[in-house]
Parts: structure tokens; C-alpha cells; sequence
């Protein structure tokens, strides 16, 4: 289907829908005021602009989530984001605790522990750096916001795509407790509650909230000779918040948070792909698309035709352990608010994984990262109710990550090299002790010289350690004000200064065969004077909005973000590989409405945007036909551009329905990698930005059933579409993600005066089969392909007290 034909389809289902409301309002004839406004939907409060202030009422495209509304569609981390919000977009690869997260295709796929994302997540106004620490915390939540577009001014640091707000529940008044519980199949299991209310009388309030989440393994490991469970991508987690809230006076509040958690499952692993003909060794031509046709190096080939089943040698195995304390003081000083934001996080996170993806092992990474960050922010906020309004503040940031990696190559060819080492002919090799899996031999039946120009062999076996530490250190001065230059009209101004220095000290080495040490390994540090670099960057924004009615809200704005730059934390082989990669520049213009209409009972915002980019920051993993290299560079310019919709109705008493629709155009406008990297020359102009799918679409419909006994029946769906997407800036197409649509469905029931719910839910029901991500290692003669979760079903239970 070409974009033009998916940007039809799309805008024909966001108008039919928009007509929908109209359309049975007229059908059920005119109601009376107080009947329509009985369905009037609910006013949300967000804090996207560090105030509380209702979501339609605020200059941004933003996406509100509930706590209950995540419970009902299996949100449990940041991965599950993207299913239910137009326009995001989320990778995870190399371990599943490493999400690149993507808004209206900004972002970046780089899998390193050192890389920083276009999207900030703030936990409880916490800016959290590491993608390990994110997974403990999307729990017990009130809501989850979703800024798409640069925040630069007030959210600072790395937000030229946007921002992720948890908002987690508060201590409260009176004794308040909620406990959700939900089982399926695969085992799966998730229990998440809390409990909180006064301790002494109004002064000190606490609250304790946890979440369990386990799930047996999707993926079957048919093979039973290594070191692999039989079961694979299985998930096993805890978290932990503990908040004590001490109000000493009426002018002086104290939150206090403590939060902790854990994760102990096998590392992610994917589907095999070989991509050589089993004869010449070259790629085969044309290059699959599927698993079963070609082989890898070592003649493997996953024949099974079932993308939930594999064989694994390697042992499998993630951990992470997560700490952190935060401490939020709100002063009263009269007309002002003086906020202080003071947090510490910890976390250790040890990664091994199959990286052939087979039987055979030649390829076993090993990722070991720890990290540790201090941030404090002070904001001072001006009278709400004046004319002029601001917020000024400043923020520091600290981070310092030791990381310790190994890949250990070529292990099954070693027995080969030996004996050929050793001057055994073909056939004894053949007959040698610690054969190939399946009886294959690469040395064939070949003479010897030849057999040994096998690809294969251009690297002797060996173990290449790396590791790096990384100190990032930054700070900042902003500023936003607010001028109503007529009771409808108000004019935003916002301004942020940053500095950042980072420090980077590397090693990498290769062991186990030092007589082999053929592979040029680069090194960072103080005495080469190439392991420092520096950015400082001016933000700003400026947005005029006008209150056109008291249901039309529009507004204009462009703003400027940039996110810092930094070093490749992957292993270089080249020494330009080892030059510091440059800051990214955003610029975005954005007009969008929000509009409540038909007394209230239909919502609709719509956003239109522009993005120009200076320096986008790229990954690329590039195939050379030696060892594969990760690069991380700058593309001089790029575009995007896009429009956004979303839809809430209650056509009718009981019944809720959604919609979600982005449209997405990226292009690289001008991005030529020089050979001055360590690479071939290549140019991406042209091209579409990786993980940016033209069309994306969700939406749900709710309906509620009153019983006559006072019991409720709730029936609920929901459905996201994504169109397929490049995952390289060369946008291959055999590495494209597949489209997709996912239905869900859930139904509970309420006893009458009951705090009890019982409920049935089921995720994929129709049991869509579709590549999520793919990665390309060609020179290893294999791709990785990652297929979404199969089909879930299971029965749940909430109780709110």
C-alpha cells in the first residue's frame, strides 16, 4: 500500500469517527441539557508544565493514560507504551531490560549502555538516564503523560522527542488500598498493589505499593545439548515504593520516596536468520526474508517454520537490581512556590545472551553496566492567578557508569583451527573430536588452504574484552513565562541554558589467543587526550495560544532542543570511530486545536508539525564483510513531518470510544557517512528515519451495563495498527518491521456495593504474527528477528478500597 493510500484510509477512519457522535446524537433526537451534561467526559489534569492544569488546556500535544486504564491493557513497563499512543514507537534488543524509545521517529536504535535517548522519562518528576532503571517503576500509577515534541526549556536534558511523565499515587487523607491481580496463560502472573492513609493525623502520611511480575518463557529452546533453558524470554520481576509525606506547617510539605526492585528472567532472544548459500558461502541471492532457506557460517538453518521456537546453546540470563531515594520540598512563601527535587538512583544490570541465536556458538556477548545518578532541581514559581505568570529554576545532573563487556567469537570453530593448526587432513578433521552441530563441517571436503578461506576463518577465535567509564556531568538555568495579552490570547516564552562535560575512559583487549590478535581495537583516555568533550546548548520556546470559545482551545508554537553528543561505547576498530559525535538540534513548529463539543460529550485534538533537524544523531551497524562495526555519527539534516488526532466520545449513557491516529514523512535531507569513520562510504540521503512508520492507530471502545441489582458489567477493546518501518538508515527492506494490528479485549464484572471486581481479559486475540525489530549481521552470515508477543489470555481481580 503506498503512503498516500495509507494517509487516505487513515483520515477517512479519523472523520468517520469524528461524525460518529454527531451522527447517533441525531439519530436519538435532542436530550435535555442536564442529560448531556451527565455524559460530559471528565476533565484531565496533567503537569506537563511543572503546574497542575487541564490536559485541554495546555500548548502541547500530549497523551494521558490512567493507573486503572494501564491495568485493563497490560501496560506494565515502558514497553507497552507504544501499543496505546499515537506516534511511539519502541525497540527493544540486546537484553529486555534496553528500550530505544521513538516519538513521530525521533530516537535512537543504539543498544549501548552508554547511549542517551531523545526521550526523557520522568519518574515522579525524576529524570531517569539509565533504560534498566525505567523498568521497575511503572506501577502503582496514577497516570502516565506523554509529551510528543521537543521539552527543551522546561524538561531540558535530551528531550528533542519528547517526554514520558509517571505520575505515581500519593499518600492520602483517610486509609485508602487497591489491589489488582491478574493470571493468564504461559504461566503469567502479575500482582500490584498499595496501601497508604495518615499516620499522625494530618502532619506525616505514608504509603507502600509494590508490583510481581512473572511469565514462563514464549520462546521453546528445542535444543538440549548446551547451556540455554528450554524456555526463553520468560519474565521475572519485583518493585517496590515506599513514600512518607510530613507536613511540619501549612506552608512546608516534605515527599519522601524510597523505591527498590529486582529482575531475574533470561535475556531476550530472537528468531535465526542465515542469510548464505549453503555452497558458495556468499549471501544468497535474493536475500531471505525468512528463516529456513539459507544458512549462518556454520551451515545452521531453523528449519522449523515456527517463529516461537529455536535452538540455543548459549546461556541466556538477565539480572538487574535497582535502588533509588527521592526527596520533593514544596515551600510556601506567600504568592510564590519554592520546589526542591533531590534523587539518587542505583542500578546493576548483567546481560549474556545467544548471540548466533543457534546451536553453534560463535557469538556470545557479555554486558555488564552499573550506574549511578544524583540530580537536584529548585523551581520557583510566580502567582497563578496574575496576568504575567513564570517559573524559573535550576538543574543538576550527575552520572557515572562503569561498564565491562566481552564477546566471545568464533568458540565452536576452535576444535577446526586446532586440528588444521595441527596438519590434519579434511576427513581426519571430519572425525576430530567436538564436531559441528548436525554433523556440519565448514572445512567441507575442500583441500585445506581452501576450506581455510572460509569466511569464517578471516578471524581466528578469540575473546575481546571492552569497557569503558563514562562520567557525565551537567547543568542548567530555564525559564518559562506566561503573558495573557487579552483575557483569550496568551503569550509563552521559555528559555534554557545548558552545559554538559562528559569524560570517557576505555579498554578493550583481546584474550584467550594473544598469538591471533589480529583485530585493531581503539582506546580512549587522558593520556591519548581523546577522552573529553564538552557541549553547551540555548533552548527556547514560544507558543501563542487563544481560548476561541470555551470548548476551542488553539494554539501555535515553535521551540528549539538539542540532545548533548558523546563517545561510542560499543568496541571501535577504527580510530575516527573514537572522535566524539556531535550535539543534535531540533527545531519543530507545531499548530494544534483541542476542543470538547457536543455539550462536552466529544473530545477531539488535532496537531499538525514540522520538524528541521541540524546533526541528527545516527546509529549504524555496518556489514563490511569483516567484523561488523557499530557507528555512531551525525546526518547534517533532516525532516519530519506529521499530523496527530486524537478522538474520546460517550455517544451514549455507558459508552466510552477512542481514537488515535499519527501520520508520519521523515527524510534524511542531506546524510553522507565519510569513509573518514572507518567505513565504506555511504550515503542515506533520502532516506526514511529508522522506526518511523508512516501510518500508527489505536483505539478502544468501553461500554457499561447497570444491572438491575445494583452490579455493574463492564465489556472493553481495543486495537493498535502500525504500518511497517525501516530499521536501518539504508532502509533494507528485508530488515523492515512488519504491519500489524493487535486486538484486545476485556470484561468485568462489580457485584452490587461491592469494592470488588472480577474480571477476563485476552491481548492479541487473533494471534498476529509480526516482526517487531530486526538486526542486521551479515558479516556473520545471520539476521536477528524479533516477533511480538503471541496471543494472552487470562482472568483478573481488582479490589479499591
Amino acid at each position: 500500500m503506498s503512503q498516500s493510500s495509507h494517509w487516505k484510509y487513515a483520515l477517512l477512519l479519523s472523520a468517520s469517527f469524528a461524525m460518529m457522535p454527531l451522527a447517533l446524537a441525531q439519530e436519538a433526537g435532542e436530550d435535555a441539557d442536564e442529560q448531556e451534561t451527565s455524559r460530559a467526559l471528565p476533565t484531565v489534569t496533567v503537569t506537563a508544565q511543572r503546574t497542575e492544569e487541564s490536559l485541554q488546556s495546555v500548548p502541547i500535544a500530549i497523551t494521558a493514560v490512567g493507573g486503572e486504564q494501564m491495568q485493563d491493557l497490560g501496560i506494565t513497563n515502558v514497553d507497552d507504551l507504544a501499543l496505546h499512543s499515537p506516534g511511539v514507537n519502541i525497540k527493544t534488543d540486546f537484553g529486555a531490560a534496553n528500550p530505544n524509545i521513538f516519538i513521530r521517529g525521533v530516537g535512537i536504535s543504539d543498544f549501548n549502555a552508554n547511549v542517551t535517548g531523545a526521550v526523557g522519562v520522568y519518574i515522579d518528576e525524576v529524570y531517569t538516564a539509565s533504560p534498566a532503571a525505567q523498568l521497575f517503576q511503572f506501577f502503582d500509577a496514577e497516570r502516565v503523560e506523554i509529551l510528543r515534541g521537543p521539552q527543551g526549556t522546561l524538561y531540558g536534558r535530551n528531550t528533542t522527542a519528547g517526554a514520558l511523565n509517571f505520575v505515581s499515587r500519593k499518600p492520602t487523607d483517610e486509609i485508602s488500598a487497591n489491589l489488582y491481580a491478574e493470571y493468564g496463560n504461559y504461566n503469567a502472573l502479575t500482582v500490584e498493589g498499595g496501601i497508604g492513609g495518615p499516620i499522625a493525623g494530618d502532619k506525616l502520611k505514608g504509603r507502600i505499593s509494590g508490583i510481581l511480575a512473572q511469565r514462563d518463557g514464549t520462546l521453546d529452546n528445542t535444543y538440549q545439548g548446551g547451556q540455554a533453558p528450554s524456555e526463553l524470554n520468560d519474565r521475572s520481576s519485583w518493585g517496590l515504593r515506599g513514600q512518607l509525606e510530613f507536613t511540619p506547617s501549612e506552608t512546608v510539605n516534605f515527599l519522601g520516596s524510597l523505591y527498590t526492585g529486582s529482575s531475574d528472567a533470561s535475556a531476550l532472544q530472537s528468531q535465526h536468520r542465515g542469510l548464505l548459500d549453503p555452497v558458495t558461502f556468499a549471501l544468497c541471492m535474493p536475500v531471505p526474508t525468512q528463516s529456513g532457506i539459507c544458512i549462518d557460517p556454520l551451515g545452521y538453518t531453523d528449519a522449523d517454520g515456527d517463529s516461537f521456537k529455536g535452538q540455543y546453546d548459549a546461556p541466556s540470563k538477565e539480572t538487574i537490581d535497582f535502588w533509588g531515594a527521592t526527596l520533593k520540598a514544596d515551600i510556601d512563601l506567600g504568592d510564590y512556590t519554592l520546589t526542591s527535587v533531590t534523587a539518587y538512583q542505583d542500578v546493576d544490570r548483567h546481560t549474556i545472551f545467544d548471540g548466533d541465536q543457534s546451536p553453534n556458538s560463535f557469538l556470545v556477548p557479555i554486558h555488564d553496566p552499573e550506574s549511578n545518578q544524583f540530580s537536584e532541581e529548585i523551581r520557583l514559581v510566580s502567582p497563578t492567578d496574575k496576568r504575567f505568570r513564570w517559573i524559573a529554576g535550576a538543574f543538576y545532573f550527575e552520572e557515572d557508569l562503569n561498564f565491562n563487556g566481552s564477546f566471545d567469537l568464533f568458540r565452536t570453530v576452535r576444535p577446526a583451527i586446532e586440528a588444521a593448526a595441527a596438519g590434519l587432513t579434511p576427513d581426519q578433521l571430519a572425525m576430530s573430536p567436538g564436531g559441528f552441530v548436525n554433523g556440519y563441517n565448514p572445512l567441507g571436503g575442500a583441500d585445506l588452504a581452501t576450506a581455510l578461506g572460509n569466511p569464517i576463518f578471516a578471524f581466528p577465535s578469540q575473546v575481546v574484552e571492552y569497557g569503558y567509564d563514562q562520567t557525565v556531568e551537567t547543568w542548567a538555568l530555564f525559564g518559562q513565562s506566561y503573558l495573557d495579552l487579552t483575557d483569550d490570547l496568551t503569550l509563552t516564552l521559555g528559555l534554557r541554558y545548558s552545559e554538559e562535560d562528559r569524560t570517557f575512559d576505555s579498554f578493550s583487549q583481546t584474550v584467550e589467543r594473544p598469538a591471533d590478535i589480529i583485530i585493531p581495537l581503539v582506546q580512549t583516555s587522558a593520556a591519548l587526550g581523546n577522552n573529553e568533550t564538552s557541549f553547551d546548548d540555548l533552548s527556547y520556546r514560544a507558543a501563542l495560544e487563544w481560548q476561541a470559545t470555551d470548548d476551542i482551545f488553539l494554539y501555535g508554537s515553535i521551540s528549539q532542543a538539542s540532545k548533548s553528543g558523546g563517545f561510542n561505547g560499543a568496541v571501535l576498530l577504527a580510530q575516527a570511530q573514537a572522535t566524539p559525535f556531535d550535539d543534535e538540534t531540533l527545531t519543530a513548529y507545531e499548530a494544534g486545536i483541542k476542543s470538547d463539543l457536543l455539550d462536552g460529550t466529544l473530545r477531539l485534538n488535532a496537531t499538525a508539525f514540522y520538524y528541521d533537524y541540524e546533526d541528527l544523531q545516527v546509529y549504524i551497524l555496518v556489514n563490511s564483510g569483516g567484523l561488523p562495526q557499530q557507528v555512531l555519527t551525525n546526518a547534517a539534516a533532516a525532516e519530519v513531518s506529521g499530523i496527530e488526532l486524537e478522538a474520546l466520545a460517550q455517544p451514549i449513557d455507558n459508552l466510552q470510544l477512542s481514537l488515535g491516529v499519527a501520520l508520519l514523512d521523515s527524510e534524511f535531507k542531506d546524510f553522507e557517512v565519510p569513509a573518514s569513520v572507518g567505513i565504506a562510504l555511504q550515503d542515506f540521503t533520502g532516506n526514511s528515519l529508522p522506526y518511523s512508520p508512516e501510518v500508527s492507530i489505536n483505539a478502544a471502545a468501553n461500554y457499561r451495563i447497570d444491572l438491575s441489582n445494583g452490579g455493574e458489567i463492564r465489556l472493553g477493546g481495543d486495537l493498535a495498527y502500525q504500518d511497517r518501518a525501516f530499521v536501518d538508515p539504508g532502509n533494507t527492506p528485508r530488515l523492515a518491521t512488519d504491519d500489524y494490528t493487535l486486538l484486545g479485549l476485556h470484561a468485568t464484572y462489580r457485584p452490587p456495593a461491592s469494592n470488588w471486581e472480577f474480571g477476563i481479559w485476552g491481548r492479541n486475540v487473533t494471534d498476529e504474527e509480526y516482526v517487531a525489530y530486526t538486526v542486521d549481521l551479515s558479516d556473520f552470515g545471520v539476521d536477528y528477528v524479533q516477533f511480538g508477543d503471541p496471543a494472552t489470555y487470562g482472568v483478573s481481580l481488582r479490589f479499591n478500597y
